[in-house]
């Protein structure tokens, strides 16, 4: 960063004005002493950000709390420009956020596009001395024709390489692993072209954090025993019980309140498509463990094609992995498309264009589509309720 870039703070002899430049020029000091990573993932920017709101706008707490957020944001990388928002800039996101310190209003939210940065989402590998996992190669020869439009592009590679490849089955699956959790995107994020790194897998997800939980393991959806995630961790920092890695959700059947109605267990439907929700009895619970149960796991990756954020497309995979050896046992490929939105910038990675076109067919149907749940757990039927 440039010292004269600064003059973009309207530097004078205002009032106020002439403590702006001052930490205008503290900031650009801290920014050439501190070489600053591509990813700031210990650094919680919403949270400071919020704290920031709290402060008046025209006070001195609230010039400190902006320029430490800036000073944390990555530097930008141009051979690595996917990992920023489309408008990342550190010094914009300073002036936006200064225009809020003079008009006495509060930009935070209108401030945010300049400061998008990818979510790291770690994998979190059960077994360190397995060899590691070899991921598909792109192919040789590359879909993308010169003068290609988005929509045709997106045809083409849908044709070309989305689908379900499905290397072999396994019966009688009890549960299975989650490698790389995904972090749940802010609306800004999911508004850029580049920030989310893999859209069409965090559409067809279904789930986000522990109610995934829920979705894979309580009955009616539910049709596993259990189901393991990474341990409790908060800004990259391991938070649960001393050598507990891991949490486990998983079916209590030894406790069942025949009587309680604390979930969803079916769905009746009507004759015209329309429906009554049943509840019934929550039979997950939560737990820490030490190491991993399950035999199988997933994980997943964005992919980059020649051309494609440029176009609004945006591909990913899924693995379905052996987790002793590492070995692929299915992988699940798809796009996503979007960039005509109706909106500021046309993008909306929760209702983009997809393929393949699944019909219903989320990320946990792949996968019991694969890793075939016991009969027990399939055909698993709740008590029938104490008659009072």
């Amino acid at each position: 960063m440039k010292i004269k870039q600064i003059n973009n703070a309207k530097c004078s002899n205002r009032k106020g004005h002439i403590l702006a430049c001052f930490m205008a020029v503290l900031f650009c000091a801290v920014s050439f002493a501190f070489t600053l990573p591509v990813f700031a993932a210990e650094f919680d920017f919403d949270s400071q950000e919020n704290s920031c709101s709290v402060h008046a706008p025209g006070g001195m707490e609230y010039l400190q709390c902006i320029y430490n957020v800036a000073a944390h944001m990555p530097k930008f990388d141009p051979e690595k420009k996917e990992n920023f928002g489309e408008s990342y800039d550190r010094q914009k996101y300073i002036e936006c956020m200064l225009k809020g310190r003079e008009s006495g209003h509060n930009l935070t939210g209108k401030c945010k596009v300049y400061r998008l940065h990818r979510n790291e989402n770690p994998e979190y590998w059960p077994y360190a001395d397995v060899p590691a996992v070899k991921w598909p190669e792109a192919p040789s020869q590359p879909t993308y024709k010169e003068g290609m439009r988005s929509e045709e592009y997106f045809k083409a590679l849908c044709e070309a390489e989305a689908g379900e490849f499905v290397y072999k089955t396994v019966d009688e699956v009890e549960g299975f692993y989650e490698i790389r959790p995904r972090v749940e995107e802010s609306d800004y994020a999911l508004s850029d072209r580049y920030v989310v790194e893999d859209p069409f897998g965090y559409v067809m997800g279904n789930a986000m954090g522990s109610s995934k939980g829920t979705l894979y393991v309580q009955p009616y959806n539910g049709k596993y025993s259990f189901w393991e995630t990474r341990g409790i961790y908060e800004k990259g920092t391991y938070k649960g019980k001393l050598g507990y890695l891991y949490t486990s959700y998983y079916r209590d059947l030894e406790n069942i309140d025949s009587n309680a109605r604390t979930a969803v267990i079916g769905f009746k439907k009507r004759a015209k498509g329309s429906g009554t929700v049943i509840y019934g009895p929550g039979i997950v619970k939560v737990k820490e463990t030490p190491e991993v149960q399950s035999k199988y796991g997933y994980t997943w990756r964005g992919i980059s094609r020649p051309h494609d954020r440029e176009l609004g497309i945006a591909g990913g995979e899924l693995l379905i992995i052996d987790l002793k050896t590492n070995e692929i046992v299915a992988v699940r490929r798809g796009f996503a498309r979007s960039g005509y939105k109706k909106s500021q910038t046309g993008f909306w990675w929760l209702a983009p264009k997809i393929c393949p076109q699944f019909k219903d067919k989320y990320q946990i149907d792949f996968i019991k589509s694969v890793l075939k749940p016991t009969e027990e757990n399939l055909n698993f039927k709740f008590p029938e309720p104490e008659k009072k």
